[in-house]
């Protein structure tokens, strides 16, 4: 299991400690960079030697944007040195927003004040904003520590990074872990496939360095999900969102998590808050392997237990979720009980009303390492023979948060009651699933509409 006893490593030194964050989406307001400036502020007190900015540092790619991110790390690191008084170097790939100015976004004809102040068109003023030093290109290396990053910008990550990859190969270690840093998931990683992945180009390419850690953004989805490490080949991890993390996206009417970015049509029930954690990851390299800790700025505290990545790296391709699929099931805690209600409630997106039937039933806690809840499956079938009627996956609210925050959320299921027949005994199964899919023991309970 690669989520190790912390004692296995009693005694050993970290050889370089990174803070991750990605999307702080940082706007012409000043104060926009809040939750940044927590996070740097942070990383300075852990002692970290570098910070992985993997993407959408602005909002809409200004200077000026620009400029207020650059304050939050002046702040947090002045001179350039975090509390210990150790140099910080920033490892930042830029995103989309940071290569794209509002006119841009809107696909509208660009101004001569957006190439005035975008960074897409002043890339080595940006850069010496950023570093000191002059634009390095599109994909560029950086060592800290003995610690290799290998970053690539928007848009830059796909036949160029394999021509790059290939052109710089006796530059690149192969005996130890490299961070590799891009805007989006590389495809088919973090949290399976969907909308927000990158192509298979840069797939294809990573696949060819299985020492590669690689750190991606863009999806703003939380990484307290267990399936946001990927290791099918190298590692690949979701960094969150520093400005507001959400959960997995879905359509809550499924019965199944899809594999591709859903289609909205009509659902029984809204979605569930995710909580919105403000996420950001401090990073340790050791000889014998790597550590992510997790932690949200909103409450100023930790997300789950520290998941420890053993070097060399395991690679699974069958079973690349390797943390959440070793994870135990979630299991609902003693005396829990359905509750049934019949309600009116929304028909979305329209807002109809429609009568319906409410289950709310306790969250579901963990039972062991990398086991909380993040999904029910609830499931309507006919009492007398067991043939089943409807199906759904929901989502446990406030996912993204501390799991003493999720316990205190109920868990919900709505259906319409013209889904439901009436006059038949009926038998509600709710079964609480962990990252990976793992259900622990369902909630039952009979009834009548």
């Amino acid at each position: 299991m690669v989520a190790s006893p912390r004692n296995l490593f009693a005694g050993e030194s970290p050889i370089l400690k990174f803070g991750v964050l990605s999307d702080p989406h940082v706007r012409a307001d000043p104060m926009s960079a809040g939750a940044l400036r927590k996070e740097l502020a942070r990383f300075s007190r852990e002692g970290v030697r570098a910070v992985v900015i993997s993407g959408d540092l602005c909002e809409v790619g200004t200077l000026t944007e620009l400029k207020n991110v650059m304050d939050a790390w002046h702040e947090a690191f002045p001179d350039g040195r975090n509390a210990a008084g150790e140099t910080v170097e920033p490892i930042v790939a830029f995103g989309n927003h940071d290569y794209h100015d509002a006119s841009y976004l809107k696909a509208k004809p660009i101004s001569e004040e957006d190439r005035k102040l975008g960074i897409l068109f002043n890339k080595d003023a940006a850069w010496r904003m950023i570093t000191g030093r002059a634009f390095e290109g599109e994909i560029y290396r950086r060592d800290v520590a003995g610690v290799t990053f290998v970053a690539a910008h928007w848009t830059h990550f796909d036949q160029e990074l394999a021509d790059w990859l290939e052109a710089h190969k006796a530059e690149i270690p192969t005996d130890r872990p490299v961070i590799f840093v891009q805007h989006s998931h590389p495809r088919g990683t973090c949290f399976g496939k969907w909308y927000h992945a990158s192509t298979p180009v840069n797939f294809a390419a990573l696949m060819k360095h299985p020492n590669f850690f690689v750190i991606s953004g863009h999806s703003h989805i939380a990484n307290t999900y267990e399936d946001a490490i990927w290791q099918g080949g190298f590692v690949s991890m979701a960094a969150g969102g520093a400005s507001g993390s959400g959960g997995r996206r879905y359509e809550y009417n499924a019965p199944v998590r899809p594999t591709e970015w859903p289609k909205v049509g009509p659902r029984h029930m809204t979605p569930a808050s995710s909580g919105g954690a403000q996420i950001s990851s401090v990073v340790s390299v050791y000889p014998s392997r790597v550590t992510v800790c997790r932690w949200d700025h909103r409450y100023d505290e930790h997300v789950g237990e520290d998941i420890d990545l053993a070097f060399p790296f395991r690679h699974d391709p069958q079973h690349p979720y390797v943390v959440a699929d070793g994870a135990a099931a979630p299991e609902f805690p003693a005396g829990a009980e359905i509750v049934l209600e019949e309600k009116n409630g929304l028909l979305m997106p329209d807002k109809t009303r429609e009568p319906q039937v409410h289950l709310t039933f306790p969250c579901a806690l963990s039972v062991g390492p990398h086991s909380r809840v993040t999904d029910y499956r609830v499931e309507i079938s006919r009492a007398a023979d067991g043939v089943k009627l409807v199906e759904r996956l929901v989502v446990q609210g406030d996912v993204t948060l501390a799991e003493k925050r999720t316990a205190k959320t109920p868990g919900f299921c709505a259906f319409g009651r013209s889904e439901i027949p009436s006059g038949v005994k009926l038998r509600a199964a709710v079964t609480p699933l962990n990252a990976g899919g793992r259900g622990g023991k369902p909630l039952v309970r009979e009834f009548t509409v």
